[in-house]
């Protein structure tokens, strides 16, 4: 390969090049954020407005589709997300800046044309932004948001050729992750197979509108458009060079499969062949899509987690069943002793009262009394209260301590509720 065209160091070090609708003019943006609209065939002819965003990440641009507007991505100084719409004739200021939330990272700007739609991917994070652009372009809404699985690595958008017109889907793009390459689908909800019309409009059909030297010698062209309709794969020529990805096996009929689908003479024999082998390699496509992905490393473990603390609440609330057993069988023990101690202080202060009688007797007859074993039930009736005592007071603590061990076991299903 030899050179076509030179471009004089008029940017600098780029960190953002896109060309707009009709290969015109390209837009280009530098690592001191500055901005610069220049004719690759003519680039002395360049204007460009310094620090279009102000903050310390890098500058990235995109075209507004076929107008004269482009939308840039950056940061203000305090480190804010900022998405800036420029009129491409006058740069001396934004039509619109919208500032957003904090990030650490350089934000991806992508335009869908069709739907007037631009979605922020930043590498790093999972989330892809959808934003809208109303009122000639000047009001940006964010209107939602898709989080996958893992951050991304790049991201891009599909030609608008390639969605799928059976499943309502507007958009789709294909998201690189530290381990996988996947497709992204945008869409409406809808009857699965339905083809509706009024979704879809028209789009580019890949087919070149100009050559290199016409090009070169001033010529420039709109791309050819088609009508998105459910027999557009059949009418278009699909090339390697539009970034088609096709997730397939490494067995050797599905890479036979996909390198068969160059270019062929237009014949119907052909045609149908196609066709065939574009259903076949969509339905592979869709199991693909379809298939339950593998939990992440954090998912499993806060899976396996939950699982030792279930295993603990239910250990826990087997040892309060065995404690609540046992504890009840004590109390019953207790209570046994307790009521054989209470008869016998009742049969002792019944003897300690017929001793007394005794005594008063013998004292009125002038004998001398023989209070020894009244002394005795005494003392022996005062050791049964102490005991009676301690028995209350022992059985005082199981209580507290099986309400402790209830209220442990009630802190632990909480916090297993809570995750």
């Amino acid at each position: 390969a030899k050179e076509a065209l030179h471009i004089p160091d008029v940017i600098g070090q780029p960190t953002s090049i896109e060309w707009n609708y009709d290969g015109s003019l390209v837009a280009a943006a530098n690592k001191n954020k500055s901005l610069y609209i220049l004719d690759p065939r003519d680039p002395s002819g360049e204007t460009h407005v310094d620090k279009a965003h102000n903050g310390p990440k890098q500058l990235k641009v995109c075209w507004l589709g076929s107008s004269n507007k482009l939308l840039t991505t950056g940061t203000n100084k305090q480190m804010f997300k900022e998405l800036g719409v420029w009129d491409t004739r006058d740069l001396s200021s934004p039509l619109k800046i919208k500032k957003d939330d904090k990030i650490l990272e350089v934000v991806e700007p992508f335009f869908d044309d069709d739907k007037n739609l631009v979605f922020t991917a930043i590498k790093g994070e999972r989330r892809v932004n959808m934003w809208e652009l109303a009122d000639d372009d000047e009001v940006i809404h964010k209107i939602s948001s898709w989080t996958g699985e893992g951050c991304h690595r790049g991201f891009n958008l599909f030609p608008k050729r390639f969605v799928d017109v059976y499943s309502s889907e507007f958009v789709r793009a294909v998201r690189l992750t530290e381990d996988s390459c996947e497709y992204v689908s945008f869409g409406l909800p809808s009857k699965q197979g339905a083809f509706v019309s009024s979704l879809y409009g028209q789009c580019s059909s890949g087919n070149n509108t100009c050559d290199i030297a016409d090009w070169k010698e001033g010529k420039s062209a709109a791309p050819d458009l088609v009508d998105i309709n459910p027999d557009l794969l059949s009418s278009l020529q699909l090339r390697t060079s539009d970034g088609v990805i096709v997730s397939t096996n490494d067995e050797e009929e599905e890479k036979d499969e996909v390198a068969d689908l160059a270019p062929t003479e237009s014949t119907e024999d052909n045609k149908a062949n196609y066709l065939r082998k574009i259903t076949k390699l969509e339905n592979r496509l869709r199991e693909v899509e379809e298939a339950p992905k593998e939990d992440s490393e954090e998912v499993k473990k806060l899976r396996q987690d939950n699982e030792d603390l279930q295993d603990k609440i239910d250990e826990l609330e087997s040892r309060i069943s065995d404690m609540d057993d046992s504890h009840k069988q004590r109390e019953e023990e207790l209570q046994k002793i307790i009521q054989e101690k209470e008869d016998e202080i009742q049969r002792l202060l019944q003897n300690q009262t017929q001793a007394t009688y005794q005594a008063n007797d013998t004292y009125q007859s002038n004998e001398v009394p023989q209070t020894t074993d009244s002394y005795q039930a005494q003392d022996h009736h005062q050791e049964l209260q102490d005991h009676h005592q301690e028995l209350q007071d022992h059985h005082q603590e199981l209580q507290d301590h099986h309400q402790e061990l209830q209220d442990h076991h009630q802190e632990l299903q909480d916090h297993h509720q809570e995750l």
